[in-house]
C-alpha cells in the first residue's frame, strides 16, 4: 500500500487484535493480458519496420517466380520431396538474406534477426501457406509438417490464423473439441487457451455440469478416433478433460465466491468459506458483460 497509510493501517491491526478482519481488495488488470493474440509474437510491431517488410515481400516474390536460388534445394526434387523439407530451406535461407541485408551492425544482428524471423513467417504464411488451408485435415496436416519440420515460427503463424477464425466467428462445438484435441496433441497453448475458455462457458452454462462434462468426454473420445490419433488415445483425451476439470472447478469458485446470493453455510465443495457474519455486498470482479468469469447461478 501507499507509504503514506502504512502507519494508519499498523495502527489499525494493533487495535484489532484477537479480532475479525475482512479484507476487500480490488486488482487491476490491463485487458490486453486477456487477448490470446497477444501472446504470439509481436507481428504488428515487426510491420512498424518498413524497409523489413519491403524486404521480405521482395524475397518471397522472387521465389514464387523463380529468380533467387535457394542454397541445397536445387539437389531436391521438389515433386518426390517433402514439401515441408522444402519451406524449412526457403525458410532458413529466407531468414539469413534478409536478416543480413537489413542489419546495420553485429550489435543489432541478433534483435534484427528475431524482427525478421517474425515479420518473415507471418507474410511467408500468409502468402504461401495459409493457401494450403481449406478443410480441418489441411490444418492438421501442416501444423504437423511443420512440426516436424522444426518450424515453430511458422507453427506460431498456424495458430494464430486459427485463433483468429475461432475468435472472430461463432464456433460449431463439434470443430472445437477437434481443435482442443490437435491442439493438445502438438502444444499449441494459445490456441488450447482459447478453446478451453469456449467449452468450459458451455459446461458453466449447463443446468447439469458435470453430466456436460462426461458427455463432452464421451465426444472427444469418439472424436480421437474419427481424427486418426490411435497413439495415446487415453492419454490424450485424458489430458485435455483434466485441464476442462481444473478450469471449470476455478472458474465456478470464483462464480460462487462472488455471489451475493451465496450463502456461508452453502453445501457446495467449490465455495469459499465466510464467517458466520456474513460479508458486506462487494462489488464482483468479473461483472463485465464481455468477460466469461460470469456469476453462475448453481441451484
Amino acid at each position: 500500500m501507499e507509504k503514506e497509510r502504512r502507519a494508519e493501517f499498523t495502527e489499525l491491526v494493533h487495535k484489532k487484535v484477537d479480532s475479525n478482519l475482512l479484507v476487500v481488495v480490488e486488482i487491476k488488470m490491463k485487458e490486453s493480458l486477456f487477448e490470446p493474440l497477444n501472446y504470439l509474437p509481436d507481428v504488428e510491431t515487426a510491420f512498424r519496420s518498413q524497409r523489413i517488410e519491403k524486404a521480405v515481400n521482395k524475397f518471397v516474390d522472387d521465389v514464387i517466380n523463380g529468380k533467387i536460388r535457394i542454397p541445397d534445394l536445387e539437389h531436391v526434387d521438389e515433386k518426390q520431396a517433402d514439401k515441408f523439407s522444402v519451406h524449412r530451406l526457403i525458410f532458413i535461407y529466407g531468414v539469413d538474406s534478409v536478416s543480413r541485408e537489413i542489419s546495420d551492425n553485429e550489435q543489432q544482428s541478433e534483435i534484427c534477426e528475431q524482427l525478421v524471423r517474425n515479420t518473415f513467417a507471418h507474410i511467408y504464411f500468409e502468402r504461401v501457406l495459409s493457401r494450403e488451408i481449406t478443410y480441418f485435415d489441411d490444418f492438421v496436416t501442416l501444423v504437423e509438417g511443420l512440426t516436424f519440420a522444426h518450424l515453430p515460427a511458422l507453427r506460431k503463424e498456424v495458430e494464430r490464423f486459427i485463433c483468429q477464425k475461432v475468435i472472430e466467428a461463432d464456433m460449431d462445438p463439434s470443430f472445437a473439441k477437434k481443435l482442443l484435441l490437435v491442439s493438445e496433441k502438438y502444444n499449441l497453448e494459445i490456441l488450447k487457451m482459447v478453446i478451453n475458455g469456449f467449452l468450459v462457458d458451455q459446461i458453466i452454462g449447463n443446468s447439469n455440469p458435470p453430466k456436460e462434462l462426461v458427455n463432452i468426454t464421451h465426444e472427444l473420445q469418439q472424436m480421437a478416433h474419427e481424427i486418426r490419433e490411435n497413439e495415446n488415445i487415453e492419454n490424450l483425451v485424458g489430458a485435455v478433460v483434466t485441464d476442462l476439470q481444473e478450469l471449470t472447478r476455478r472458474v465456478r469458485r470464483v462464480s460462487l465466491s462472488h455471489s451475493p446470493s451465496q450463502s456461508s453455510h452453502s453445501s457446495s465443495p467449490l465455495a469459499t468459506p465466510t464467517n458466520g457474519s456474513g460479508s458486506p455486498s462487494v462489488p464482483a470482479p468479473f461483472d463485465s458483460p464481455t468477460s466469461r468469469f460470469k456469476r453462475v447461478s448453481l441451484a
